[in-house]
């Protein structure tokens, strides 16, 4: 009998044991582990929106310290594709490049704005384009060196083609024909909508 008391004890104690860690674990642990793990995933998440806010503080940082150089950036855009077809700036232009070439009879035939219907490479999407086709007569150094200005113009310019063809003319001084070559150029203006 006195082993059954004592086995009976055991049990209730063991038993006391269980249901106390039981319990506990009910009572306390689980629960605080529940708001660890919340708090975990808060931390987390907390930490990723610190990365995303310390890379746009970089960004701006970044934007700050190069604001002139952005600004020069944009104007510089914006002389290249302006709002309006500006075409007496862009004569005005073309004019200095074959003068400072050393061309002459610069003749020049635009057409009405229209807009790019495919992608054209280089342009970005947006932009309206003007056809312009212009002649230009002068020797092959010189014909060059207009093309080369033209790279240099402000205003966004692509040249689609260029036809060459001699023209001859007298020279007074020497009394001899000198062939010039005239070209034929077809570009294209941009500006932006």
């Amino acid at each position: 009998m006195k082993a059954d008391r004592k086995t009976i004890r055991i049990l209730a104690m063991v038993l006391a044991v269980i249901a106390v860690s039981a319990g506990w674990y009910l009572a306390l642990y689980s629960p605080q582990k529940s708001k660890i793990s919340a708090l975990n995933a808060q931390a987390a998440s907390i930490a990723s929106q610190r990365s995303t806010l310390a890379a746009q503080v970089s960004q701006l940082n970044y934007a700050k310290r190069n604001v002139s150089s952005l600004k020069a950036q944009l104007a510089r855009v914006s002389s290249a594709l302006p709002a309006t077809p500006q075409l007496s700036q862009f004569l005005t232009n073309l004019q200095t490049a074959a003068s400072s070439a050393g061309v002459s009879e610069v003749t020049v035939s635009p057409t009405a704005p229209a807009a790019i219907s495919q992608a054209v490479p280089g342009v970005p999407a947006g932009v309206t384009s003007l056809a312009v086709t212009f002649s230009v007569d002068g020797q092959y150094s010189a014909l060059l060196g207009f093309l080369h200005n033209l790279d240099g113009l402000p205003r966004l310019i692509l040249v689609k083609s260029v036809s060459l063809g001699t023209k001859s003319s007298n020279s007074a001084s020497s009394g001899t024909s000198s062939p010039l070559l005239s070209a034929q150029i077809q570009a294209s203006i941009f500006e932006a909508q």
